[in-house]
């Protein structure tokens, strides 16, 4: 099948932004052209249900680069994204005013120009028919799994830890943040912390003169958790403040927030 793709494109704000303009055509071209549902989940005309993971796959963007492009395409309104478990649906805000029938908008939209209706006709049928073996493809495919369980957020959290740790020993080699991510997942779950108490004792440590170079990982973290928990919460009520440090939190959401 086929999409249809307007030269008002070169005119588009994000068109000579090489990642963002290519994820975006890639989400494009990979959109359902019409309703489906995968296991409960809605997938409307002009989604895509995938993952970050998977869209990196396909784009050969980096996940960090994946998520600075989505950022800038939800930011003006290009796209909008529901996060599941796993998995995120995708859909282009205004999918039916690309590939429709009217005539162009202010957006990256279709060429409508065919000066044979009855192929164009013919043309319009074949494109349905593998569109709608693509779109069943699509949507009875499993979304590409990491064989960790983490969730975004605790991938976002990884790369903020990740971010701090590169300050303090800017010699430190790129770690696997997925696995960085587990084991924050397992914090959380094993160990009932939340995201807040996780970057809240980080950033203590980050800050203190003897911990900030022995504390390099989560799983350092992890594994001296209750120690700088204590000794944190000794520091604060020592200068009259309470064990809850919860407006350490934003520095961890102002990054993953961008």
């Amino acid at each position: 099948g086929w999409i249809k793709l307007h030269r008002q494109l070169l005119d588009w704000e994000w068109y000579d932004d090489i990642n963002t303009s290519r994820l975006f055509i890639h989400l494009m071209l990979s959109a359902n052209h019409k309703d489906n549902n995968w296991r409960g989940i809605s997938i409307k005309r002009g989604s895509r249900l995938t993952s970050l993971d998977k869209l990196s796959s396909e784009t050969n963007l980096s996940v960090s680069k994946i998520r600075t492009c989505l950022k800038k395409l939800i930011s003006t309104n290009e796209i909008a994204s529901k996060s599941h478990s796993q998995h995120t649906v995708f859909t282009m805000i205004n999918y039916d005013e690309y590939q429709g029938d009217d005539k162009p908008v202010d957006k990256p939209v279709a060429d409508e120009s065919q000066t044979d209706d009855k192929r164009l006709a013919t043309n319009k049928n074949v494109k349905n028919e593998n569109n709608d073996k693509e779109s069943n493809s699509l949507v009875e495919e499993k979304p590409q799994r990491s064989k960790y369980k983490f969730s975004d957020v605790d991938y976002q959290c990884a790369e903020w830890f990740y971010s701090l740790v590169i300050k303090t020993a800017p010699s430190s080699k790129q770690p696997n943040l997925e696995n960085w991510a587990n084991v924050i997942r397992l914090m959380r779950e094993a160990d009932n912390l939340t995201h807040n108490d996780i970057s809240n004792v980080f950033t203590w440590a980050n800050k203190d003169s003897f911990w900030a170079v022995n504390i390099l990982s989560p799983a350092k973290l992890r594994s001296k958790f209750a120690q700088l928990q204590a000794k944190m919460n000794s520091n604060h009520n020592n200068h009259g403040k309470t064990g809850n440090t919860a407006g350490n939190l934003s520095a961890c959401e102002d990054f993953i927030n961008g």
